[in-house]
């Protein structure tokens, strides 16, 4: 609406009008889930948010596919932007891993290592917030659809060396079809996906899918109306062709392997904790991307303070590179996401794993002072810091991996803690 359109315009896919609204139809898991956040709009740079949540992208992404990176720059200027926010806007959009020019303060140069994850596309300010806590390091925007073949929109804050990165190997499949080729015999030709968009905490209900094979047998010749539907929710939704008119959601272990986990690594949880967990963590080979310049620098091995990672996917990343994990502290609030890193802990690793359920109050003999982690001005007294960067007598930790459950709250751990780290930033955080 900031360019010019009316609320009417703006607002498409209004789920209410289609043929096969999701209401009623989906188990929802979680009331605080990245897909939740997947779907903020980018007008963060300009105001507040009018799209439904379950508004798909797709469309707008074939159409910015045919223009370049300075074309859609130029349009967004022709609009009356200023040059610096579709700039902005563009690349947080775009996602393709290039190459980022950046000069850090003397502070923020490693070790120790952070890298903290959130939405590409939070809402205005938040990334700015973030950024605050962390030097003002601006994000590095990655789409995972370059590393596997599923859409993961995802901005990263590190001050991890640039040169010199590389990709997991063996490459992981880069399509629909490579990742599931035995779908390639009951894909119809006007469903034109290549790859999956964003893996999310929830999946479509055996009612949907049932509604999709009964409209399928029932037309010989599927009008295009009826196409772009079906095209639609299998969009929204991820489904993938299993059968002559026979689409459905994606299994756990399926998630596991476009997310580069290894095979049943959520295995004995509920099948609901395993959708959210896994919707909810990285796409390991984008991480492992990041954090490859690690391998060379530490041959002997790392220290890891993990901050609500989830299902641990930034330490899968750093097993697949081969980096051995001599300690890692995880704060982990869900039981279900504390247990699959304990399993896959237990099978893998011969270091040690120290595991705390969330951060709630101060301790003088643990060596991770516990903190909760809603109130950000409490993060930094509860570590044993100052908002001038107080020095901490805590051991010293090499590399830090951490992504947004809270968001603000997370990036403000982190702060405090390199704060404490080497009383490393004066002044405010």
């Amino acid at each position: 609406m900031g360019m010019g359109f009316t609320r009417e315009m703006a607002i498409r896919n209004d789920p209410s009008v289609d043929n096969w609204s999701a209401s009623g139809r989906v188990l929802h898991v979680h009331e605080d889930d990245d897909d939740i956040l997947e779907n903020w709009d980018a007008d963060n740079i300009g105001g507040s948010s009018n799209r439904s949540p379950d508004f798909d992208d797709s469309v707008d992404e074939e159409f910015l596919k045919e223009m370049s990176h300075d074309e859609k720059v130029k349009s967004l200027v022709g609009m009356g932007f200023s040059e610096a926010i579709p700039r902005m806007a563009v690349t947080r959009c775009d996602g393709r891993p290039r190459s980022v020019g950046r000069c850090l303060v003397s502070q923020a140069i490693g070790p120790p290592f952070f890298y903290y994850e959130n939405v590409a596309l939070a809402p205005k300010g938040v990334w700015a917030e973030m950024s605050r806590f962390l030097y003002d390091i601006e994000p590095e925007y990655v789409d995972s659809k370059f590393f596997c073949a599923c859409a993961r929109k995802r901005g990263y804050i590190h001050n991890l060396p640039i040169e010199k990165r590389s990709p997991l190997h063996p490459l992981p499949p880069m399509t629909i079809s490579e990742a599931f080729p035995s779908s390639k015999k009951f894909w119809p030709p006007w469903d034109t996906r290549k790859q999956f968009n964003c893996l999310q905490t929830c999946v479509a209900s055996a009612k949907l899918t049932e509604g999709i094979r009964c409209t399928l047998a029932n037309s010989e010749c599927l009008c295009l109306r009826d196409q772009k539907d079906v095209l639609l929710q299998c969009r929204r939704w991820n489904l993938l062709w299993v059968g002559k008119n026979k689409v459905a959601p994606l299994e756990p272990h399926e998630m596991e392997m476009l997310l580069g986990f290894p095979k049943d690594h959520t295995r004995g949880i509920s099948r609901t904790e395993r959708y959210r967990s896994l919707g909810n963590s990285f796409q390991v080979d984008t991480v492992a991307y990041h954090l490859s310049v690690l391998k060379d620098m530490f041959p002997h091995g790392i220290n890891v303070l993990s901050l609500f990672s989830g299902i641990g996917g930034a330490e899968v990343a750093l097993h697949r590179l081969g980096i051995h994990m001599k300690t890692v502290v995880s704060v982990e609030k869900a039981d279900a996401n504390r247990a699959v890193l304990r399993s896959w802990w237990d099978q893998t690793q011969t270091g040690t794993l120290i595991e705390i359920a969330d951060v709630q109050r101060r301790s003088n003999c643990s060596r991770v002072v516990p903190l909760h982690t809603k109130d950000q001005k409490a993060v930094a007294t509860m570590l044993g810091t100052s908002r001038q960067g107080r020095r901490s007598s805590r051991p010293s930790w090499w590399c830090l991996a951490a992504r947004s459950e809270k968001r603000q709250a997370v990036a403000a751990v982190l702060g405090a803690w390199l704060q404490g780290h080497g009383g490393r930033r004066e002044g405010g955080q």
